[in-house]
């Protein structure tokens, strides 16, 4: 049996607060930019997993993946 909702969404944001600390010692200051910002899309995705089962840190990393990727798409409201 998987999570429940409030215990993925309490996981999720504990991995997420993790990289944002981590983020907050990256020296360059571009880069720690797009990673807080990234991290701001998070819940997004955590809602399309809704009824599927994944892990709070595959849900948190591919965030930051498709959000990098799409950074240049202008399709992709950032």
């Amino acid at each position: 049996m998987g999570r429940t909702l409030p215990s993925l969404t309490q996981a999720i944001k504990e991995e997420t607060e993790r990289l944002r600390r981590v983020a907050e010692r990256v020296r360059d200051e571009r880069l720690r930019e797009k990673l807080l910002k990234a991290l701001d899309h998070t819940r997004e995705l955590q809602d399309a997993f809704y009824d599927e089962i994944a892990d709070p840190q595959e849900i948190v990393l591919l965030t930051l993946i498709l959000y990098m990727c799409g950074e240049d798409d202008k399709r992709i409201p950032h």
